[in-house]
């Protein structure tokens, strides 16, 4: 099951950084034979281009881990870095659907331990299916051990809710993140939130109060 998870979820998140880059590309491409930029110009949108190239490669071997029960960067790490890191990932997409950002106070010094760059994955799977069921506001932010995503949108179905334990039912998205969660050995919980719906990612870690989860 986690093999086909994560290799489900790779060729889902891929998906759209792929189509990015592609459009990226014709841009410049299209830039260099009408209106060509500057050397400066044109090297800062190729560097720009590469870091998601690479990001994505990083990306493909840590999901292979994933899916293989291997472990190749876990690490203590700062969960407002994560929330910071994924919301500039998201901020583009989040723009396009006209999706509000609304960032929580800062919890500075609460660390987990986790593979850095598929927790910023979980999170960001997190924020983008919030941001397509918003009807306009995604709400984020450190609570002790945990990060807590809410959205202004319909919420989850009485369903749904009842299928937080399982990987069918809350999209391939929202699986791939309980998988990288649970993997941290932490757990992701969803229900309702104030408006709309609610994701929790919890982990243990230090400066909490958060027991293992059981």
């Amino acid at each position: 099951m986690r093999m086909g998870l994560a290799g489900l979820g790779l060729a889902h998140e891929l998906n759209g950084p792929l189509t990015t880059t592609a459009l990226a590309l014709e841009l410049l491409a299209e830039r260099l034979r009408t209106h060509p930029p500057s050397p400066e110009d044109t090297a800062a949108e190729l560097d720009r281009v590469l870091a998601g190239v690479r990001r994505m490669s990083a990306l493909v071997r840590h999901l292979r881990a994933l899916a293989r029960g291997e472990s190749l960067g876990v690490s203590s790490v700062l969960l407002d870095e994560v929330v910071d890191a994924a919301l500039r990932l998201a901020r583009p997409a989040m723009q396009e659907l006209g999706t509000v950002v609304v960032r929580g106070p800062e919890r500075p010094g609460v660390r987990v331990e986790a593979d850095r760059l598929l927790l910023e994955q979980a999170l960001l799977c997190v924020l983008l299916n919030g941001a397509e069921a918003a009807a306009g506001r995604v709400q984020v932010a450190v609570q002790g051990a945990a990060v807590v995503v809410e959205d202004d949108g319909p919420g989850f179905t009485p369903l749904q809710v009842g299928q937080t334990s399982k990987s069918q039912g809350m999209g391939v998205g929202l699986s791939l993140a309980r998988l990288i969660v649970e993997e941290a050995g932490g757990r992701l919980e969803v229900g309702p939130g104030a408006s709309g719906a609610r994701v929790r990612l919890a982990f243990v870690g230090e400066d909490s109060e958060e027991a293992p989860p059981g």
